[in-house]
């Protein structure tokens, strides 16, 4: 889950698609926003004439992932204090809630 390679210098521009252009996640970093988990995160990709958001409001901070959505996105979770972390997966359209990935085993119990 927490791979020392998704917090490289190369984040927060990175190509999730494999398409040769670099998303960007752009974050807003405030403990008293977001409380311990620190901060958020939208995520943009090119398109003619600017860029189209397609993930909004990830509270934590953004870590890629090497499994893809069908579509061959990479998937991003949003981490942060705790066991029990957010997966966003690429619909086709926007990066949308997928499951819930636990750090240890029982991390999402009760949630």
């Amino acid at each position: 889950l927490f791979d020392e390679d998704q917090l490289s210098d190369t984040l927060p521009i990175t190509d999730l698609n494999g398409d040769g252009q670099p998303e960007v996640m752009v974050y807003d970093a405030s403990s008293e926003c977001y409380g311990n988990t620190g901060m958020s995160f939208n995520i943009v990709t090119p398109v003619p004439g600017g860029w189209k958001l397609i993930f909004e409001g990830g509270e934590g901070m953004p870590l890629v992932q090497n499994t893809k959505s069908a579509a061959g996105w990479r998937d991003v979770v949003a981490g942060g204090p705790g066991f029990c972390h957010e997966l966003y997966r690429y619909n086709g359209k926007a990066y949308v809630d997928f499951k819930q990935v636990e750090e240890m085993k029982g991390g999402c119990s009760g949630r």
